[in-house]
């Protein structure tokens, strides 16, 4: 289970090109749509730089090297020493290479509206899921060395920048009482769970309360299937009947073990 101390900040970026207006039996070569089409290929096959060890991936991996096995353990106990090998190895595979860097998405293409008239602009959308060490700016910054065309012209349509990291550890209240709930509702006997701080990849309500309070912490008491993660936002989506049973247990007694610390807390003081 992954207790997110830090969520990713979300960021989506226009770039428009314009270009005098021509037929398509004379092109001038490059087109808007040509230019356009180099970018974008550029921004998919250059990564963000990797941010390994600076945000809280290091405590997702430190909480789960007790439970592996010999070489692995090794390794990530002594990540100092391995570190570019453990980046190599995240790199491999979107979904953990998105723990250790901004990733980027072109998600909307716009170019041409007759088929025999050179389009006079063209337009891409790149979304992007700031991670902790990056900024907008600095995203930003990276893209223009990136695409090195000036023709382009980038517009931020959406900028929301990633959390602060919020404390965890078993001396902190709140992260203490989550870890005990969920060990709580899912632990088996001889079975133990593995809790451990880690990044939120997508964007939650929880930034909406950042003002509030430094202690905020996203987790979510459902389990999820390789087959369910194609059905959130889309056709079927659906949680099973045992799932949203222990869902409701986990939350009472997040709210009961609440109390119950905070009645023995007052007594010893």
């Amino acid at each position: 289970a992954i207790i997110g101390v830090a969520e990713k900040g979300y960021m989506s970026v226009e770039y428009r090109i314009s270009m005098p207006p021509g037929h398509s039996s004379m092109p001038a070569a490059p087109t808007a749509i040509g230019i356009l089409a180099r970018a974008v290929d550029k921004l998919e096959s250059t990564p963000q730089p990797s941010q390994f060890g600076r945000g809280p991936e290091l405590g997702l991996l430190h909480g789960i090297t007790p439970y592996l096995n010999f070489p692995l353990r090794l390794v990530l106990s002594n990540i100092w020493l391995f570190g570019p090998i453990i980046e190599s190895m995240l790199s491999r595979k979107p979904a953990t290479d998105a723990f250790q860097r901004t990733t980027t998405a072109v998600t909307l293409i716009s170019g041409g509206e007759k088929e025999n008239v050179l389009p006079t602009s063209a337009s891409a959308t790149v979304n992007h899921r700031t991670h902790t060490a990056d900024s907008c700016q600095k995203i930003l910054e990276n893209n223009r060395r990136i695409i090195n065309d000036d023709r382009l012209v980038p517009q931020i349509k959406t900028c929301s920048e990633p959390s602060p990291i919020s404390p965890y550890g078993k001396h902190i209240y709140a992260y203490r009482i989550l870890e005990q709930t969920i060990r709580q509702t899912f632990e088996r006997d001889r079975q133990p769970i593995i809790v451990a701080p880690g990044l939120m990849l997508a964007a939650t309500d929880s930034r909406s309360y950042t003002n509030l309070t430094k202690n905020l912490y996203r987790y979510s008491p459902f389990v999820y299937g390789d087959d369910d993660y194609g059905r959130l936002h889309g056709d079927n989506e659906r949680i099973r009947h045992s799932d949203m049973q222990r869902g409701l247990n986990f939350y009472f007694h997040l709210i009961v073990n609440n109390q119950l610390e905070s009645i023995s807390e007052k007594k010893l003081n």
